[in-house]
């Protein structure tokens, strides 16, 4: 085998051993089932718990009779008073991509899917609703939402919340279906 070809192969392999450690990455991330994680949350609430919202293994409830916050982060659950409730903000980050235009050679083709892949993580993992309450152990609490509407819709509710303007959820659910 002459050097030529040497050069060449060794590039096969690094370009292969990228591509397999994107594919695994890819292929890894196992998605919740929403419907079937939201369903157990919302079955599992404490009495007189509505506006309840759950997604990848956070999520939030509220009783507005006794003005109380359920918040759930994967196995850590605690229900906090409004008064306990110091700032809440949102974030819709959204993932810049590198474009390639014209021919490139895989390896840079890979180099860019990875890149864009590796955005795409850093920007869910800064959108969400952060809710900052008086507790040494959990100060701040992320709440994970994907979509810019499902975002602002849960910020209008926690903000109703806090300023002690947020009806009753039986009411609400009356209100909404006409009964």
């Amino acid at each position: 085998m002459d050097e030529a070809s040497g050069v060449i192969w060794m590039m096969v392999v690094v370009v292969g051993f990228f591509v397999f450690i994107w594919v695994v990455q890819v292929f890894s991330k196992s998605e919740p089932d929403p419907v079937d994680s939201n369903f157990n949350f919302r079955k599992n609430l404490p009495t007189d718990y509505g506006y309840a919202y759950y997604y990848d293994g956070t999520g939030y409830a509220i009783n507005v009779k006794e003005g109380k916050i359920l918040l759930k982060n994967d196995s850590i659950e605690k229900i906090y008073n409004r008064s306990n409730i110091r700032k809440i903000e949102w974030a819709m980050i959204t993932p810049e991509k590198t474009k390639l235009y014209g021919q490139h050679s895989i390896a840079t083709r890979v180099g860019v899917a990875f890149d864009n892949s590796k955005a795409a993580e850093r920007a869910e993992s800064a959108t969400g609703i952060f809710i900052s309450v008086a507790d040494i152990d959990d100060p701040t609490w992320k709440i994970k939402i994907s979509g810019e509407q499902k975002i602002k819709r849960s910020f209008e509710i926690l903000q109703q919340f806090l300023e002690e303007q947020l009806m009753d959820y039986d009411e609400y659910i009356k209100q909404r279906t006409g009964s």
